[in-house]
């Protein structure tokens, strides 16, 4: 197989549903990793199975993903994958985990929180200057996971451009990001 030199962008949210992005979240986060197809590549651990086929279904033709973009439905080594060299930015739901491993192994984050821990986890990340926050959180929440009863929350406000914008500024060579994620 042929050295493939491009960054590599490492996507994982929660499997619980209103833990991470809708649908239209998910949706609009796909679109804008497949703008830069030709700058990165992305590995893609589906979280909640259900919100990440409604979102596929509706992203358009998908026929060249295998060239740059893979999908797992199953369990990955994150800790290891984000520990390799080519991974130079993590896109979460911002659970302490997950934010944890981020910053032991040096990557920067785009963070998509929804409630729970996740809207201060990257609250402090973007302080320390390794993240970029979207705009997911209800600005009238409590930043409280909702019941599971609930049916429905709004979606992500963040559109395809910014999404896109903010890989692009972590995913510079020489971004802030990355100096700021490796100290």
């Amino acid at each position: 197989a042929e050295y493939d030199p491009l960054p590599i962008v490492v996507c994982s949210s929660s499997t619980l549903e209103f833990q991470s992005l809708t649908a239209v979240g998910l949706a609009t986060l796909y679109r804008a990793l497949r703008r830069g197809r030709d700058r990165w590549r992305v590995v893609w651990r589906v979280g909640h199975r259900e919100s990440y086929e409604e979102a596929m279904a509706n992203v358009g033709d998908r026929s060249r993903d295998d060239q740059w973009f893979t999908a797992c439905d199953t369990w990955i080594p994150q800790v290891a994958l984000l520990s390799h060299p080519q991974v130079k930015c993590f896109v979460s739901h911002m659970g302490w985990n997950g934010t944890n491993e981020a910053l032991m192994s040096g990557t920067p984050i785009l963070a998509t929180p929804v409630g729970a821990d996740q809207p201060e986890n990257a609250a402090l990340c973007k302080k320390l200057g390794v993240a970029i926050v979207l705009d997911t959180v209800d600005p009238n929440s409590s930043f409280t996971t909702p019941p599971r009863d609930v049916p429905f929350r709004p979606p992500e406000r963040f559109d395809v451009d910014s999404a896109y914008q903010s890989l692009r500024a972590i995913l510079e060579p020489d971004s802030s990001y990355q100096q700021a994620a490796l100290r």
